[in-house]
């Protein structure tokens, strides 16, 4: 028997263990600035922007018409334009300043058709449809566009009495959609209108799938500038929307209070669910804190409901109604954070300190074993930027993606096919991998990352992971790469112990002291593989 037991423990020691790891597949350069993407079938993926003058993308020329004009264009997985529309916006009497119309996201939808919201003045013409801008001043703009680049409608929004801020677009499984920005009372959207307290607050609005106003719901509260970065629709009915607010701020049922130090109001983040049928407010929460400030800027969800949000901040803000907060921070840091479906911190953590110039952008699986976070940092000069791979459970992070040069991030999408792609700022020379940008004046990145798994060999595994002091009396320690489920069997297989692990500065710790003396098999299960270890408790 002995010898089974032995052939068994040979048998699971030969077990290779594969690791995830991000790469740079392809960059290029567009002449585009505010770049947004997204991700569609077959792969399908979109860019939005907007340019001024004279461009060539994809072997196209376009000539703006107004101040800027937008851009959307479909690219095929590989990069290559498949097709475009130019967004331009003509002048509208009376009024005489120059006229602009600049995309600010994109989304898309299961059968190929996109989505795009923007800010426009003046009046946006196309051969089957017209809007003008609330009183020829600064409007929000929201468009359908076919899988094949044809206009399927587009609307307008916004006040008459000031610009309106678009932030972002989201649409679900029935091809609604959701814009999400800042807006002033009152805020019409076809004929919807509503009146609220307070200048720039938070609102959201939803469109059917042929262009019909559905609601919209917006914050209310003392006059600041309240606005919402980021939105997201899970699969069930559910749309997400992460921001930032500066005065006491009243969503739904929920009132959040303000964030001020000395008479000086700082940003809170805003995080709520909203209901995709009528837009009530489910829940809403905020993290920040006196001396500190915390904007959120990015906001990805699962199909369950689980988000993932990132931003920046400084200070030691508070996450989450009594949760742990993040470490004090001197200069803007970039952090990410996670809730689940109703509302529940999970964990927040920071990452590299970071600037003004660029946004953190999320991206995650549909079934929430993913979160991908697109940031830059400071540390390093020039600046670059960073794409990790976060463990949902923990936060921490599995692998990393640097460039080299001058960048900041602006978008992230993960595609149905596992691919990501990003867009963002880059200035002088800039390397993704082996890909090589050079921007003479400021432009924007167009990049692919992949992922793939290395196998490594028995001998490589065990010497990856090692469990020791072999033999132990009490505590053995693993030190762990990524998370891993521990499970203790006796040398006749029986179960003895089971647990999760973290991986630590000085490797994770596993307390043996209850076991009795003898030969056990440690199983480290993680999520690129398994690995087993035999060791021997001595008395």
């Amino acid at each position: 028997m002995m010898m089974k037991l032995f052939a068994w423990i040979g048998v699971m020691l030969m077990a290779l263990s594969a690791r995830a790891q991000g790469q740079w597949d392809w960059a290029q350069r567009l002449p585009l600035v505010n770049t947004a993407v997204a991700a569609g079938p077959a792969g399908r993926v979109y860019v939005s922007g907007s340019f001024s003058g004279l461009v060539v993308i994809g072997g196209t020329r376009y000539a703006a018409v107004g101040t800027e004009d937008g851009f959307i264009g479909c690219f095929t997985s590989a990069g290559v334009l498949q097709w475009s529309q130019q967004l331009s916006s003509q002048p509208y009497y009376p009024q005489t300043q120059p006229q602009s119309a600049s995309p600010t996201d994109i989304a898309a939808d299961a059968a190929g058709n996109s989505y795009v919201t923007g800010a426009f003045t003046g009046r946006i013409s196309f051969p089957n449809a017209t809007v003008t801008a609330p009183m020829g001043w600064n409007g929000l703009f929201t468009a359908k566009y076919s899988p094949a680049g044809a206009l399927q409608w587009i609307r307008a929004g916004g006040c008459p009495s000031y610009a309106s801020k678009p932030g972002a677009i989201a649409v679900d499984a029935a091809g609604n959609s959701y814009i999400a920005g800042g807006v002033t009372s009152p805020a019409v959207f076809d004929q919807v209108s509503k009146s609220f307290a307070g200048k720039y607050q938070v609102f959201v609005a939803s469109y059917s799938t042929t262009g019909a106003i559905r609601w919209l719901t917006t914050g209310s509260g003392q006059s600041n500038t309240n606005l919402a970065q980021d939105v997201a629709a899970d699969g069930h009915g559910g749309v997400y929307v992460v921001g930032s607010y500066y005065s006491e701020l009243t969503l739904g049922a929920t009132v959040l209070p303000a964030n001020s130090s000395n008479g000086t109001q700082y940003p809170n983040q805003l995080i709520a669910q909203l209901r995709g049928s009528t837009g009530q407010v489910v829940w809403a929460r905020w993290a920040g804190g006196p001396g500190s400030y915390v904007l959120g800027e990015g906001i990805s969800v699962d199909d369950a409901g689980n988000t993932c949000v990132a931003g920046r901040y400084s200070g030691a803000p508070a996450f989450g109604l009594g949760t742990n907060g993040l470490p004090a921070a001197s200069s803007p840091t970039a952090y990410a954070a996670a809730y689940t479906s109703v509302g529940t911190p999970r964990w927040a953590v920071p990452l590299d300190l970071t600037t003004n110039q660029g946004r953190c952008r999320t991206a995650s699986a549909a079934d929430g074993s993913r979160c991908y976070v697109l940031s830059d940092r400071t540390t390093v000069s020039p600046t670059p930027v960073v794409l990790r791979r976060l463990w949902p459970a923990s936060g921490s992070t599995q692998w990393r993606l640097d460039m080299r040069g001058d960048a900041h991030p602006y978008a992230l999408t993960l595609a149905p096919d596992g691919y990501l792609f990003a867009t963002g700022s880059v200035s002088g020379t800039a390397y993704f991998g082996p890909s090589m940008l050079n921007a003479a004046s400021p432009a924007n990145f167009f990049v692919r990352v992949s992922e793939t798994a290395a196998r490594q060999t028995a001998t490589a595994a065990q010497n990856a992971w090692t469990a020791y002091p072999n033999p132990t009396q009490n505590l053995l320690r693993v030190p762990l790469p990524e998370p891993a489920q521990a499970t203790v069997r006796d040398a006749f297989g029986q179960l003895r112990m089971q647990t999760l692990l973290h991986p630590q500065p000085d490797g994770a710790w596993l307390n043996v002291d209850r076991l009795l003396p003898g030969t056990y098999v440690l199983e480290l299960r993680t999520a690129g593989g398994v690995v087993h270890r035999q060791w021997v408790v001595k008395e």
